[in-house]
């Protein structure tokens, strides 16, 4: 009994590694196949700019005809130049090995401050003390502003031409026109000083990480550094953060972008911030972008869910969330037939880009390979989440293209102070939120961010979210029509109104060959399991109605069919408490010699 035991567990162990197989995320062979669509929809180089700028940034094709569209290598399009296609340009150029010095120039000459940023100058001491502010106007003259700051740290002097009294007489707010300006700070106590901003119109101020301190009768210096990349007299949100993301990568100075891309961010939700953020400042912005993604499937903000998500999986490379893995499974069941998703080149080059890059080029025979930094032990994450690890960058070892590679592992925040969420027991469970990984934490705890810990046995999702019908019954719900191998079934319903449910043709079904082999496998292992009893019952068939049985007539069901062989659930092994399991009593009965000396054998076998 203890064999068949031990049998039927290494079989449950091996066909749940079998199902996991069939049920992972994105395969190589899936992978393959959707860098062959990309190849064979580009091969003449024909297709839209945008085309052409992703196909060189995934397969490394397609160089000259970007370079054509450009005007003159700096910028793209022609004749009327972007920041954002000008920003994925330099992209793909920089992964192809190719000249970037042209493009970046053009970026980093399209810049202008921010005109609706409001700066405030905070000065700040544990006892009143009273301040000297000098700085020098463009005409050469220097100027001297003198404050007191009482016991209650409000300012009591009046405002001058270049700083205002603000929040209460609490700061100094620095008018647009002196911005440009630098500020020197000294006091007759102890004291700090820093910057803080907010967007115009909004309440929430935000406050930049560098406090400058300085001790009695010494100096601070500060002064505004605000930029963001323009088209014409207009800052440009989304250029600023793909030109930033990019400069980034490349290792250029972007700190002077960061204040106009956190309060815009609110302003302009179709763009996915979150996930540049979360690329260029670190873990604080992650649960951000994990909270947009719909259906635990995919991110859409733009009104294309496949760029969205790209866009994400882009910034969640160095992840192991749940959220990437079910954007990967979204993926490994909406992609097309040829290898491409959406029919689309842009989305299909970008999606690959994401989750599976071709190594970039080293820009020729002569540049020196680096190690691979996984490879040797260390990890590719962002350089913002390396220092808040206290870890050091690795300039000598290799990752991808905006990853660093950091000689500490990343660490978690906290989940109440630094997620501010909330830890959920294991008999709870987190609805209205997502589950993230905390460092506070532990084997049977979760720490859920945007919503609440409820018992479990209330049964409730608290989502109050409509059932997606279609999900439900094994289809997907797609934007822009269903594959070859798919027809729309209009009495399923989608969580959006726009699309239609899409469920498989009949007999087009990829995986019926797997549930079958799956099948077959299970009843392999049964029989290996009860192979005793299934040669009670085979001798028994061959003696009933083989060559020495009757062979015509009428004949009525035994009493003693083994009723055991039926009866065995996989279930009943595996109980905690093993049994041994016997066969039903046979009831007496007349038979013929042959018959009897059949059964005896039976009964020595079972012994």
């Amino acid at each position: 009994m203890k064999r068949r035991v031990m049998l039927f567990s290494l079989f449950f162990v091996f066909l749940i590694f079998f199902m996991s197989g069939i049920s992972a995320e994105l395969n190589s062979t899936q992978i393959t196949k959707g860098y062959s669509c990309i190849q064979n929809k580009t091969s003449d180089c024909s297709s839209a700019l945008d085309d052409n700028i992703f196909t060189l940034l995934s397969i490394k094709t397609c160089k000259n005809e970007v370079l054509q569209a450009s005007s003159n290598g700096d910028c793209w399009p022609s004749g009327s130049c972007r920041v954002k296609q000008t920003a994925q340009g330099l992209l793909a150029l920089k992964e192809s090995g190719s000249d970037t010095t042209k493009p970046k120039s053009w970026l980093l000459s399209h810049t202008k401050a921010p005109t609706n940023i409001k700066w405030f100058l905070q000065i700040e001491s544990p006892e009143a003390t009273r301040c000297t502010i000098k700085y020098r106007v463009e005409s050469g003259d220097l100027r001297t502003h003198s404050i007191v700051i009482n016991e209650s740290k409000k300012i009591d002097t009046s405002s001058s031409s270049c700083l205002q009294l603000a929040q209460d007489n609490y700061w100094l707010e620095i008018i647009p026109q002196c911005q440009k300006y630098e500020f020197e700070i000294s006091c007759d106590k102890e004291f700090v000083t820093s910057k803080l901003f907010k967007e115009t119109s909004s309440s929430t101020i935000q406050i930049l990480d560098e406090i400058k301190p300085a001790s009695s009768g010494g100096t601070t210096t500060e002064k505004v550094n605000s930029l963001c990349f323009a088209e014409g007299t207009s800052c440009n949100y989304e250029g600023t953060l793909w030109a930033s993301y990019v400069l980034n990568a490349m290792g250029e100075e972007i700190s002077p972008y960061i204040p106009y891309l956190v309060v815009m961010a609110d302003d302009n939700p179709r763009t996915l911030p979150q996930s540049f953020l979360y690329m260029l400042l670190g873990e604080t912005y992650l649960n951000d972008l994990l909270l947009k993604q719909r259906n635990s499937q995919y991110w859409e903000v733009s009104g294309d869910r496949y760029y969205d998500t790209a866009l994400a999986l882009l910034a969640l490379r160095p992840d192991d969330s749940n959220q990437k893995a079910d954007a990967l499974d979204w993926l490994e069941n909406t992609q097309g037939a040829d290898g491409c998703w959406q029919n689309s080149i842009k989305n299909t080059a970008f999606l690959l880009y994401a989750i599976s890059p071709r190594a970039a080029s080293t820009g020729g025979n002569n540049t020196p390979t680096k190690p691979d930094c996984e490879t040797a032990g260390y990890s590719c994450i962002y350089s913002s989440s390396c220092s808040a690890a206290g870890g050091n960058v690795l300039d000598n070892y290799q990752c991808s293209l905006g990853l660093n590679c950091c000689d500490r592992e990343p660490q978690a925040l906290s989940c109440v102070l630094g997620q501010g969420g909330q830890i959920c027991d294991s008999d709870e469970e987190c609805v209205g939120g997502i589950e993230v990984d905390a460092a506070d934490t532990g084997t049977f705890t979760t720490c859920c961010v945007n919503g609440v810990c409820r018992p479990k046995e209330d049964g409730g999702d608290g989502g109050g979210e409509e059932e997606n019908t279609c999900i439900e019954k094994f289809g997907t719900c797609r934007s822009f029509g269903c594959n070859e191998d798919e027809e729309q079934n209009n009495l399923l319903s989608c969580d959006f109104s726009s699309e239609i449910c899409c469920i498989k043709k009949s007999g087009s079904n990829n995986y019926l060959w797997v549930w079958i082999l799956v099948i077959l496998i299970i009843l392999t292992g049964l029989a290996i399991v009860f192979r005793d009893k299934l040669k009670t019952f085979w001798l028994y068939i061959k003696t009933k109605f083989g060559p020495s049985g009757p062979s015509s007539g009428t004949h009525s069901r035994p009493s003693y069919f083994p009723t055991p062989v039926r009866r065995m659930m996989p279930r009943r092994i595996m109980s905690n408490q093993p049994h041994p399991v016997h066969s039903k009593p046979v009831p007496p009965r007349r038979h013929g010699g042959e018959l009897d000396e059949v059964l005896k054998k039976l009964k020595d076998m079972s012994k």
